[in-house]
């Protein structure tokens, strides 16, 4: 047994880890690291993807449906529409239109096409879609957001991937077959080089051993080629617009990425990060840009 293993055995015995939403003990073979059974199961989960503007709810495609059957209608109060929808449009999102979307009285359901790409019929100047696992007002996501960002805790990604997992097995009729590109949201190297790694890399190929054949994680595509002032640093949408601007590049013009790429990181505030890296992807020539992260602020 190697030295490092055995100390941290020990450590464990004297030290029993504590759950980060209720403080409980883990015991010594829990299937998560930091976070207790019952704490994991409360995790909010969303099924839903959303417009990065408004964070109105885009119903996602539950079921394929023979081609010329009936689709089901918005039922009152229902704040989740499920839809069924014809998959024969294969390279990009299919949605449900002309429903009233929750939260924007003013738009309708679904996606609009342009010359390059699908976007949120409510805000059709989105450069991404929001695919947001989970809410990040919840303690628990909050405390293991933290952990993996600020504390070389890489196995706190286990429980944080599980998430994302279970959330894109809820989208897998929305999403086209075949392997998609994943993206990391990349860090400056400077900033990387201090933390020591890059929290949506983690996030990532932990996310891509889950999902055997349906991503390939692609670190190449993107570079950090601005150093900024951390985006928790502002508070207005406007200003971390700003701070992000110019931050991202391709690392190369001739990369192979297919219609459909997805960006990775770990959680979403105003969306001004995820929305800087879709505009470099989308420039390279990707029509839809689904920006999946743990949790939305």
């Amino acid at each position: 047994m190697r030295l490092a293993t055995v100390g941290t055995t020990l450590l464990r015995l004297c030290f029993p880890p504590r759950c980060v939403g209720c403080g409980t003990r883990l015991p010594a073979h829990a299937r998560f690291e930091m976070v207790c059974e019952r704490c994991f199961a409360l995790i909010p989960r969303h099924r839903w993807l959303t417009c990065p503007v408004c964070r109105a709810r885009i119903p996602v495609i539950l079921e394929a449906r023979p081609q010329g059957s009936p689709r089901s209608r918005l039922s009152p109060g229902s704040p989740l529409v499920e839809t069924k929808v014809d998959m024969s449009t294969s390279d990009s999102l299919a949605f449900h239109r002309g429903l009233s979307v929750v939260g924007c009285p003013s738009a309708s359901l679904g996606m609009v096409s342009s010359s390059n790409h699908r976007l949120p019929r409510c805000h059709p100047e989105a450069r991404f879609v929001l695919a947001a696992a989970s809410d990040f007002r919840n303690q628990t996501v909050r405390e293991l957001i933290h952990a993996l960002k600020y504390r070389p805790a890489h196995r706190v990604a286990l429980p944080l991937a599980t998430l994302l997992a279970e959330y894109i097995a809820g989208l897998a009729a929305t999403l086209p077959p075949g392997i998609l590109p994943l993206i990391p949201v990349p860090l400056h190297p400077r900033r990387e080089r201090e933390r020591g790694w890059n929290q949506a890399a983690v996030l990532a190929r932990t996310l891509a051993g889950f999902c055997p054949g349906r991503f390939e994680v692609r670190d190449d595509v993107l570079r950090r080629i601005r150093y900024t002032e951390p985006q928790v640093s502002f508070r207005d949408r406007v200003w971390r617009a700003a701070n992000i601007s110019g931050s991202f590049a391709c690392a190369s013009e001739t990369l192979p990425l297919g219609p459909i790429a997805v960006l990775i990181d770990d959680v979403s505030t105003t969306g001004a990060t995820l929305g800087e890296a879709a505009r470099v992807l989308r420039h390279a020539g990707v029509r839809t840009v689904i920006g999946l992260v743990v949790a939305s602020a």
